[in-house]
């Protein structure tokens, strides 16, 4: 875990105790500005059975579960100016990928 910037602070760490344990969340918690590792925080395992402990370099497979993150990726872009709701994908992906019928 690296220093705490004015500009990026580090999250609270007794409020991520207090989530950890009313949710028993298990799982990885980084922050990340830039290249920099800012924060970084792993709880449970990724095999209970055999109590294989997480790691930052644990992969989780969260499935149909990324489409929240990228819906609240999106409508933040939306509401900093950056995109608006009728932006299409292919206007804005690689131009090897524009001859994709991708919208």
């Amino acid at each position: 875990m690296h220093a705490e910037s004015a500009a990026y602070p580090v999250p609270d760490g007794a409020a991520l105790d207090a989530a950890v344990r009313k949710a028993s969340f298990t799982g990885v918690v980084t922050v990340d500005v830039g290249d920099e590792r800012r924060f970084e925080r792993v709880e449970g395992y990724a095999h209970r059975a055999l109590q294989v402990p997480n790691t930052t370099l644990t992969r989780f497979a969260i499935a149909s579960g990324a489409k929240t993150f990228t819906a609240l990726a999106v409508l933040r872009l939306v509401e900093e100016g950056v995109l608006s709701l009728d932006t299409r994908v292919r206007g804005i992906l690689v131009p090897t990928c524009r001859s994709s019928t991708t919208t």
